[in-house]
């Protein structure tokens, strides 16, 4: 069951908080894939929040900075707040979003006029979020689903923050994680393809400013040796 939580866990780690506190508690134990092949792995708190161990002072301090990322980020300052954003995030992985309706416009455009367009932009304007240029970039190397990847990964990311700070319990947050781990295999067919889609999608909602940093954590998801997607398979049997 350990191997199944964490595949629902990992799809996280290439939402908008990124994969370094993950990979840090994976990190700890040199020898933690070796137990869970084993079947000796525990399954731990810091696992289920994607936080490094603390205790008292630095503990406050973690939870203090996480309630700052959601109000700042998300407008989560409470738990009411977070079941609204949740529902929210919900709608969003399934309906029509700005980017499916620029990506339709621009498949729809004779080649000519497309191209006359993309070389129209400027470039503060190729590099602000919801850019045409961005969705134009990435067309033909994202399946259909889109940036519904990074809804996805945003939706698991609140619910195990939400666990830190008490939001939800570990059941509640598996419970929802029986959504968000079968939209992404009703979706895409690979980590890899999960992950792009995850990065062209918080390039588009943030700007080419943070593509840098997007990029970088997307390869350390995909290939640092500790990294869930290193060790799990995509079509692992997720009912057992």
């Amino acid at each position: 069951m350990i191997k199944q939580r964490l595949w629902q866990l990992s799809l996280s780690m290439t939402s908008s908080y990124g994969s370094a506190d993950d990979l840090e508690v994976l990190c700890s134990d040199q020898h933690f894939w070796k137990k869970v092949e084993l079947g000796e792995a525990t399954f731990s708190p810091e696992l289920l929040y994607g936080m490094p161990a603390a205790q008292g002072v630095r503990r406050a301090s973690q939870k203090e900075g996480i309630r700052i990322y959601l109000r700042d980020d998300f407008e989560i300052p409470d738990k009411i707040q977070l079941y609204k954003k949740l529902d929210q995030l919900e709608s969003d992985i399934v309906d029509i979003s700005l980017f499916d309706d620029k990506r339709r416009m621009i498949s729809a455009m004779p080649l000519r006029e497309r191209d006359r367009m993309l070389e129209g932009i400027t470039d503060e304007e190729a590099a602000s979020s919801a850019s045409v240029s961005i969705v134009a970039q990435y067309d033909l190397t994202l399946p259909p689903a889109g940036i519904r990847g990074y809804h996805i990964a945003n939706y698991v990311l609140l619910c195990r923050l939400g666990a830190f700070l008490d939001y939800l319990t570990e059941e509640e947050v598996f419970e929802r994680l029986k959504l968000s781990s079968s939209l992404a295999r009703q979706y895409f067919t690979s980590f890899e393809q999960f992950a792009l889609s995850c990065a062209v999608g918080a390039l588009f909602c943030s700007g080419k400013d943070f593509e840098e940093g997007i990029l970088r954590n997307l390869y350390s998801s995909l290939y640092h040796p500790y990294s869930y997607w290193k060790n799990l398979d995509w079509d692992l049997d997720l009912q057992h």
